[in-house]
């Protein structure tokens, strides 16, 4: 009886990414990002290989959350022509705000 091996082997990391063109937030939001071509990115966005989840539309799009919940957008290849970039609200935001009367005018 043979089995296949866990194992699928190794590869040395990229320290370095290609990076075209970058959105990056500052801001309890995410992105939605159309590049020229149509491929969009969103927040939601993941795509599943038999071993994990992904957020990237393949060799397109990168979506990365990183440590203070920022988002990036990450494209290797900047294209010609017009990106689509619209912020959206984030699932785990609070949304808050306040209204606080302006002195000058009562």
């Amino acid at each position: 009886m043979t089995t296949a091996p866990c194992f699928a082997g190794y590869r040395r990391a990229s320290l370095q990414a290609q990076v075209g063109i970058r959105w990056f937030t500052g801001s309890p939001i995410g992105l939605t990002i159309t590049d020229p071509d149509g491929f969009t990115i969103t927040p939601e966005t993941f795509t599943v290989t038999s071993r994990e989840l992904l957020r990237e539309v393949p060799s397109q799009l990168y979506y990365i959350v990183d440590a203070n919940h920022d988002d990036e957008v990450i494209a290797p290849t900047l294209k010609r022509g017009i990106y689509l970039v619209k912020p959206v609200p984030r699932a785990d935001a609070l949304l808050f705000g306040y209204l606080q009367p302006d002195s000058d005018h009562r």
